[in-house]
């Protein structure tokens, strides 16, 4: 069999190793690869919705002080709408930064949307995602160490606003960097490596989000959303559909086969492509993971109350948001006075 037929095998193996270790799940990595300083766009156009991202961010974070310390201090971040980005939000771990498409923002239905799509994002910068984050050990792990190392010691020079690399110093960026990839798709497949991250983001965000006190019933609602939309045959970025909150959720459940007690108990099947398959989230999310986890079973159990979490005084709100971002004709052809974007994409 060739290295594509061994990849859904390879991801198991490396899925049941991770597994074992779920109950002590840590919510940040430590590193030594050096991070950059980010930058904030200052867009006025997006003021409002800014606020409302800022806003949620900080109550994600007092709530996990522990996730949030260090060089992933709640001053280090820059989070903001920016329209390259579409209908996603993307992380990078390297600077930071958290960028958030105007059309995702628009599709948002309530504040736990919000809050779901940054923990997820902000736990892809919390476990170093393609900084220092990779489920490689041993050799293999030590080579993609030393060239992420490399990477970081470039960056600034590369990627930063004023630039200053020559084009030894750019190739030698970008080689890195497929190298990197290489050694992810040579030992787990060609997506299964970005299928562990997505996965492993999604995890550590339903610890941030429920331990900031957030409705249970948002979480993983994007993927609701595009499980629902496929299973009719629809387009997954068409308009939500009529389906809410825990209705949305007993939806999804229902046609994938997990509203009985054996489809709850019986892993769909999670697939090897570069984001794991919608089914296979949702059982995982909201029954594995209470099994696994017992600080999910009693988070669940047990809400935390969110005033006692909030970590921010009231201020903008996801009509405010949304009404700026109309008024900006963000719908789809609102652009970047950047027009840059990077990083691990949000589904």
């Amino acid at each position: 069999m060739n290295r594509r037929e061994h990849a859904p095998l390879l991801l198991v193996l490396i899925w049941i190793s991770i597994s074992c270790d779920a109950v002590a799940r840590p919510l940040s990595r430590s590193t030594s690869i050096p991070v950059a300083q980010c930058q904030t766009s200052n867009d006025a156009r997006f003021r409002r919705s800014n606020e409302l991202l800022q806003r949620t961010f900080q109550r994600i974070a007092a709530a996990n002080p522990q996730a949030f310390t260090g060089d992933l201090a709640p001053s280090s971040f820059c989070i903001q709408v920016a329209p390259s980005s579409g209908a996603r939000a993307f992380a990078d771990a390297a600077t930071r930064t958290i960028n958030v498409g105007p059309a995702l923002m628009l599709r948002m239905q309530n504040e736990d949307q919000v809050a779901w799509m940054l923990s997820h994002e902000l736990a892809h910068i919390t476990m170093r995602h393609e900084h220092d984050g990779n489920p490689l050990t041993g050799t293999d792990g030590e080579e993609i160490r030393r060239r992420m190392l490399r990477q970081a010691e470039l960056r600034d020079r590369v990627m930063g606003d004023k630039g200053g690399a020559n084009a030894a110093e750019r190739e030698e960026y970008d080689r890195l960097g497929r190298e990197i990839h290489e050694l992810l798709s040579r030992r787990i497949g060609p997506d299964a490596a970005t299928n562990w991250v997505e996965n492993e983001a999604d995890e550590v965000a339903l610890r941030l989000y429920l331990t900031a006190g957030f409705e249970p019933n948002e979480i993983a609602w994007r993927t609701d959303q595009v499980a629902i939309a496929r299973a009719g045959g629809l387009d997954v970025n068409g308009p939500p559909g009529e389906h809410r909150g825990r209705d949305r959720q007993a939806e999804a459940e229902r046609l994938c086969g997990l509203n009985t007690a054996d489809g709850a108990r019986v892993a769909p099947r999670r697939g090897g492509n570069r984001y794991p398959e919608d089914c296979w989230s949702i059982w995982n999310l909201r029954f594995q993971q209470r099994r696994e986890d017992p600080e999910i079973e009693r988070l669940l159990t047990n809400r935390p109350p969110a005033a006692a979490t909030a970590g921010a005084t009231p201020g903008a709100t996801l009509a405010d948001s949304q009404t700026e971002l109309r008024r900006a004709r963000c719908e789809s052809d609102c652009e970047s006075p950047s027009g840059r974007s990077g990083g691990r994409s949000s589904k």
